[in-house]
């Protein structure tokens, strides 16, 4: 009930897993994993956080599908619903990650996002809210799209390109 992947270093594969009721984020892309692929998986209920009664604090709670960090990783083919956090995030220090033809829903902080990465190129993805699902766990709805710098500690996202998406 911990993490399911870590990936450090280069040239990774992450092929048709089926990840399911983890603890924290459930694949991290770190700072040094270039070229990673992450394709066909199907992730749920990244959300174990919420229900443990021994968490501390609200930003403790969030558990997340995908953050990627790194360089030129690829995001593709996935299906990412139900976290109690992001769905996938192209995230801080990350460059020119590609995050395409996914199915992000009903994920409680947004569904996708970039938050602090550089040159992030996300299409072909469909993102939604599942009104009658989880609203009594996971309350009002959530964003389906974030871009930006969310916690306004100066790792701004630039030279983002969006297009194709359904939302």
């Amino acid at each position: 009930c911990g993490r399911a992947f870590t990936v450090n270093g280069s040239n990774n594969k992450i092929l048709d897993c089926r990840i399911d009721f983890c603890y924290p984020t459930t694949i991290l892309a770190s700072d040094t994993s270039k070229n990673l692929l992450v394709k066909g998986c199907v992730v749920t209920r990244g959300s174990v956080k919420l229900f443990d009664p021994t968490r501390t604090g609200t930003v403790a709670a969030v558990a997340t599908g995908f953050i990627i960090r790194g360089e030129d990783n690829v995001i593709e083919e996935n299906v990412v619903c139900y976290c109690y956090g992001e769905g996938i995030a192209a995230s801080k220090r990350g460059k020119r990650q590609i995050i395409r033809y996914n199915i992000s829903h009903t994920n409680l902080h947004w569904s996708l996002g970039v938050n602090g990465s550089i040159g992030a190129k996300i299409y072909g993805n469909i993102v939604y809210w599942c009104d009658n699902m989880y609203s009594s766990v996971f309350g009002p709805k959530a964003r389906l799209f974030v871009a930006g710098d969310e916690d306004k500690g100066g790792e701004t996202s630039y030279d983002t390109v969006i297009y194709n998406n359904l939302f």
